[in-house]
């Protein structure tokens, strides 16, 4: 992983160009600490820049550093082509020659031999901008799950794009340093964050997962094309349902391919199925002999407090799996310590101090000199794992096999997590409204607003930051687009039957993982226990913020009532995170718009 920078300006001062530059990349270094790249070029009365800080990660040579040429083509990019090397025998065999042993040289030939094309036969995650003076055009995309962040601001004179919106906001005129008020009631009307393309800072867009796009360098007007070069899968475009073996063989070579590395590799490790299951697969591989980067260590963050503390669990996985684990301790005193920073490397207001107990296992990984980590996102939206899985689940089976089975089916999930009244409630209520609104009713609908829009974008926002906090590359492997396109629009009983979510995952893993690790029910997602903050360790600063002036100047109609609930969830009413927006987006707006990092 890297960050990039570049823009395309009417400025013809070539030594302005690389200053520019280099101020846009100097708040990216953290992405890419091994070395800095720029290139300056004039195409008709325009100046162009393109600038790059690596992490290096294939290749480690200064052949493979950035920005990359071959011919007229000038590359800047960000991510893994994880199956490079069978894209470089290809190109090999149709004539094409290499110096580096990179991936990028790789992107480089593929978009050479096969045009905008290339990205078909792409299997990573990438944003990269490709400059192709034959054609005088900046080409530019974005992996199909929105694994790697891609940043512009576009006018008629100007385009100007980053991995991140700080490097943007370094650009200065015409790009504009001022918050979207839009997307901050939006913040604090909704319990998750949807996707772009409008970002919290006013005019600035972000290029959608499975996007690409083009800017011509000599036309009139500079504003960019954009268009999606992949969609989603719909139930209907795959007929045939998925078998666990098939599952587990595209898994498996997910996996083996994002195990290509010429660093040290760790992963993180957690009590449920999605992280272990990447550590299972890798165990089942014995790349850890074969490859000599993998290190067999797991790194697992928790709270000592009831509810969030998973380390039981982890222990067994790593005994079974033969891995050792590294533990770090989480606080409230420490998530408040390190808040603003969290808040100025995320760039966006949040929704849970959740993130901080992630930041903690990347730095923990740092620490330990592991330069990968492999990780588990995407497995809850792809195979149901969230709560609300659950009542469309059942409404799922009322349609396809009746009363009966629904009513069993709810029976098998009904406990503290699912009482059986409300269970049945939520499952009529999909079973006959069958909403499609952004959160749809549908259970194959409302998994694909999941994965689209709904959670995995930010989910991926969060991993990318904090991971890139400390040069540490992460990597997605229920993320492969064969295994999405292959799963897309799982049966029923393939995602949530019988008591159990993510079923489909726990058969595959059935004899990988501990029986128990398998059969859980309680497991949540970085548990934290923020109540219990809010109440303790934040409550002073959740204060604070209520009475922050900056808030005079954001006018809208939900921002009264959500400072007042702010201020009881600190004296103990049921906490609804109104709290953690309040001082979340106080913290934010303070770090962008008041003080300079």
């Amino acid at each position: 992983m890297c960050g990039i920078a570049g823009f395309i300006t009417t400025d013809s001062d070539g030594p302005h160009a690389a200053r520019t530059l280099s101020r846009m990349l100097e708040p990216l270094r953290m992405r890419g600490p091994d070395s800095e790249g720029q290139w300056t070029g004039q195409v008709a009365r325009r100046t162009l820049g393109l600038g790059h800080r690596r992490l290096a990660i294939l290749d480690l040579s200064p052949l493979a550093n950035q920005p990359m040429f071959r011919g007229d083509l000038v590359l800047v990019y960000n991510g893994e082509i994880y199956n490079y090397l069978e894209l470089r025998r290809e190109l090999e065999s149709g004539g094409q020659t290499f110096v580096t042993h990179s991936d990028t040289e790789v992107l480089l030939a593929a978009y050479r031999q096969w045009g905008e094309d290339c990205l078909a036969r792409l299997n990573g995650m990438f944003a990269f901008a490709l400059w192709d003076a034959g054609e005088a055009k900046l080409f530019c995309a974005r992996d199909r799950a929105g694994e790697k962040p891609f940043y512009y601001y576009a006018t008629a004179d100007c385009f100007v794009f980053a991995s991140e919106i700080k490097a943007l906001l370094r650009f200065g005129a015409p790009v504009p340093c001022a918050p979207d008020v839009e997307q901050i009631e939006e913040y604090f009307v909704k319990s998750y964050q949807p996707l772009g393309p409008k970002t919290f800072f006013r005019g600035i867009r972000e290029l959608l997962p499975a996007h690409r796009l083009t800017v011509q360098a000599t036309e009139e007007n500079l504003g960019p094309e954009v268009r999606p070069y992949w969609q989603y899968p719909t139930a209907a475009e795959r007929q045939i349902p998925i078998s666990t073996a098939r599952f587990r063989e595209i898994f498996d070579d997910s996996v083996r391919l994002r195990l290509r590395s010429d660093v040290p590799i760790g992963t993180c490790l957690s009590g449920g199925v999605d992280s272990p299951s990447v550590a299972a697969a890798v165990a089942q591989l014995k790349q850890g002999e074969t490859n000599g980067q993998f290190r067999y260590v797991g790194v697992h963050a928790y709270a000592p407090v009831p509810g969030a503390d998973e380390r039981p669990y982890v222990e067994r996985v790593a005994g079974r799996l033969g891995f050792k684990v590294s533990l770090v301790e989480i606080t409230g005193d420490g998530c408040l310590e390190e808040l603003d920073e969290l808040v100025y490397r995320q760039e966006v207001p949040f929704l849970g101090p959740s993130i901080y107990a992630q930041r903690c296992v990347f730095r923990r990984a740092a620490e330990l000199g592991l330069k990968v980590m492999l990780d588990g996102q995407g497995a809850d939206e792809l195979f149901g794992g969230y709560d609300w899985v659950v009542p469309r689940a059942i409404a799922a089976r009322w349609r396809e096999s009746g009363w009966g089975e629904a009513l069993r089916q709810a029976r098998m999930f009904a406990g503290a997590r699912f009482p059986m009244g409300s269970l049945l409630a939520r499952a009529i209520l999909y079973r006959f409204r069958r909403s499609k609104g952004e959160v749809p009713d549908d259970l194959d609908q409302a998994l694909r607003a999941s994965f689209l829009s709904l959670s995995l974008p930010a989910l991926l926002r969060y991993a990318d930051r904090n991971s890139m906090s400390f040069g540490v590359e992460a990597r997605l492997p229920f993320l492969d687009h064969r295994l999405i396109e292959a799963t897309a629009g799982l049966a029923t009983r393939d995602c949530a039957a019988d008591g159990m979510t993510k079923v489909i995952l726990r058969r595959a893993m059935r004899d990988r993982l501990p029986e128990e690790i398998l059969q859980r029910k309680d497991k949540t997602a970085f548990a934290v226990p923020e109540a219990q903050w809010i109440r303790a360790e934040l409550r002073q600063a959740v204060r604070d913020a209520v009475g922050d002036p900056f808030w005079k100047e954001l006018a809208f109609p939900s921002r009264d009532k959500m400072l007042r609930r702010a201020l009881a969830e600190t004296e103990g009413a049921f906490y609804h995170r109104a709290a953690w927006k309040v001082l979340c987006l106080s913290r934010w707006y303070r770090t962008f718009f008041e003080d300079t990092p």
